[in-house]
């Protein structure tokens, strides 16, 4: 979307289903089982509520509006994890995909789906895909064709010291190799950097404080980046304010 607004600490709106569509004002609609519907505003820095003012557990779904030229031709289903360790989050994914009503219409309708992979493929993975497979119908225009993997988090694989680039992009290949009838293809991601790019997060006193740190003797730099805490606090020729928004 170029713009941050789905939330990547814990809150309640990652356990939900949500819908990104275009719309004014912007505003978020939470639809409870029961047929009501509460709106919120975005939080001021445009995300998603932490809170929802109701009980999460009576929330059905909700339906985010941007005034994102993005979202004029195209509506964004973000799910919960399949494999989530809340059995009633992924319930409501399951459910999405497949089961219910209103759910099964909506996934005969999606053009196409992204499926992210964590480093360890889960039955879930499998499942999953035959779902969004399945949902559709004889009619349906859903195959490998219309479904990517994601491989989600690849800065986290191989040697915490190495450049871990080289090993996720193995690893794709070798999940897209193994899910070649369900997905197009698997690509590496690093999500974070992807949408600090995207969204324009970056700024170019960010990139010339990178180029400091880059210039800084090896050994002296591999110690500073020992932990987040030693980041942010130990000697650097970047200032400790800057040092704690490029972590950010």
């Amino acid at each position: 979307l170029g713009q941050r607004v789905a939330p990547t600490n814990k809150s309640e709106c990652t356990r939900l289903v949500t819908w990104f569509r275009y719309g004014h004002p912007q505003r978020v609609e939470v639809e409870t089982a029961d047929g009501i519907v509460k709106a919120l505003p975005l939080s001021p820095d445009g995300l998603l509520p932490e809170t929802l003012g109701v009980p999460v557990e009576t929330v059905k779904g909700l339906h985010c509006y941007l005034a994102n030229d993005s979202l004029k031709d195209v509506t964004l289903v973000d799910t919960p994890g399949l494999g989530s360790v809340h059995a009633d989050y992924s319930a409501s994914t399951t459910e999405l995909l497949a089961l219910s009503t209103d759910s099964s219409e909506a996934a005969r309708r999606a053009d196409a789906i992204v499926f992210l992979f964590n480093q360890a493929v889960m039955q879930d993975d499998y499942a999953a895909l035959q779902l969004f497979k399945e949902a559709g119908g004889t009619d349906s225009l859903q195959s490998a064709a219309n479904a990517v993997g994601v491989l989600s988090k690849a800065d986290q694989l191989g040697d915490p010291m190495g450049d871990p680039w080289a090993v996720a992009v193995e690893l794709a290949d070798q999940y897209a190799g193994r899910f070649e009838a369900e997905v197009a293809s698997v690509v590496p991601l690093i999500g974070l950097v992807a949408e600090t790019s995207e969204a324009a997060a970056l700024m170019e006193r960010d990139v010339q404080h990178l180029a400091k740190l880059a210039e800084m003797d090896e050994k002296a730099f591999n110690r500073l980046v020992w932990s987040t805490d030693r980041f942010a606090s130990a000697s650097a020729p970047v200032e400790t304010e800057d040092r704690e928004r490029l972590l950010d």
